[in-house]
This record gives C-alpha cells, structure tokens and sequence, in this order.
C-alpha cells in the first residue's frame, strides 16, 4: 500500500483529505471485517491528522475486535492474528479497553457511522 499521498505537496489541506479518504477506506474495510486492513489504514490517519474526528474511535474498535480475536481458544493449525496494541494475556488491559470502547460507542457519541459492528 502506498500512504504517500501521491501528489507531492500541497500542505496541510490535502493532508487532511488524504486522511478522511483513508479513514473512510478504514470505515469499509471494518465493515468487510479485513480489522488488520483497517488499523493499518486508521494508524496512518492518526499519523496524518491525530484529531480527525472519528479515527480514535475506529482504531478502539479495530484494537478491542482484533484482541478478542486473540482470546479465543485457537486450534493448533490455526496461524495466529497479528497482535493488537495490548496484551491479550493482560485481562485488565482488555478490560480497560473494552471500557473505552464502550465509552466511545454510546448511542449518539459515535460519530465512526458503523457502531454496530463494534
């Protein structure tokens, strides 16, 4: 993937749409359930533009859905899923980021478009 941007140049303004096109991109990807695709493209979002509204709520749901991923019994010809932002042994930090999350989806707070999925 390339996150260049393209067009070389052009400052802060395109900047920023390059990044609501990657967030948006990301929003799809969630809903596709490709949650790897999409940290990836929302993790350069935050780099882009740490305050656009809505990426720190799809990376929450990208890193809580991946983490419980993690937590469920694997088969051992399973290969396992890339490791998010947490420990998946460390029961009070999923705990901690499952409140998070929870405290980013109430109803009327998500601004994501998609809490459903989280």
């Amino acid at each position: 993937m390339d996150f260049s941007g393209g067009s070389g140049g052009g400052g802060v303004a395109s900047g920023r749409v390059q990044a609501e096109r990657w967030l948006e991109i990301a929003g799809k990807l969630l809903v596709a359930r490709d949650l790897i695709g999409c940290k990836r493209f929302v993790e350069h979002v935050v780099q882009v533009d740490p305050l656009l509204p809505g990426a720190d709520e799809l990376l929450a749901i990208t890193n809580v859905l991946l983490t419980s991923q993690s937590l469920l019994p694997r088969r051992p010809t399973r290969r396992p899923p890339a490791s998010p932002a947490t420990n998946p042994t460390d029961h009070a930090a999923v705990s901690r980021t499952y409140r998070r999350l929870a405290f980013l989806l109430r109803m009327g707070a998500c601004r994501v478009g998609h809490p459903e999925v989280g």
